[in-house]
């Protein structure tokens, strides 16, 4: 839509706070392939976090940090405080597939507790699909979708504190 041209995406909005904070590291959650890291490798060490299959798949053909981790699995991922703290996380479109979003923001939450900032996305429900639309995703490989107000809440609860909520495209 006309209305997405001037939002920022979120990569550029990662590697900006990245830069503001004077971060060396951009931390993936959920890098899948991993196609928009390239633009980025030459400024920040990247460690790319997605699904053990993920990994295995695209591992030759970046050459970035990778970690293999289930995002639907209670365990909390670790990653050493010197590390978070010289890094920006980001999140895209993954927590909309997932079973139990809360394990997730619950690792973001322990990852903030070092890390500068974090950008996280999801698809809003009321624009992809209308405001009379409650479900079920019309992405079959969506669990759950969120309109803007019901994720900011859902962040909330998660004991994450967003400084900014809004649209990217």
């Amino acid at each position: 839509p006309d209305d997405l041209v001037n939002q920022p995406d979120i990569y550029a909005s990662a590697a900006k706070l990245a830069r503001a904070y004077g971060c060396t590291h951009i931390i993936d959650l959920g890098v899948g392939k991993g196609d928009k890291i390239p633009l980025y490798l030459s400024e920040f060490q990247v460690i790319g976090v997605d699904v053990p299959e993920l990994v295995e798949r695209h591992r030759a053909a970046l050459d970035i940090g990778w970690i293999a981790w289930d995002f639907d699995q209670p365990e909390i991922l670790r990653i050493a405080p010197d590390i978070l703290r010289k890094s920006v996380i980001i999140c895209a479109d993954v927590i909309e597939h997932l079973v139990h979003p809360e394990y997730l923001l619950a690792t973001l939450r322990g990852m903030l507790d070092h890390a500068p900032a974090a950008v996280i996305s999801t698809p809003d429900r009321d624009r992809a699909r209308g405001f009379a639309d409650f479900g079920p995703p019309a992405n079959g490989f969506h669990v759950r979708e969120w309109n803007l107000a019901e994720f900011e809440r859902l962040l909330r609860a998660a004991g994450l504190r967003p400084e900014f909520t809004g649209y990217t495209r």
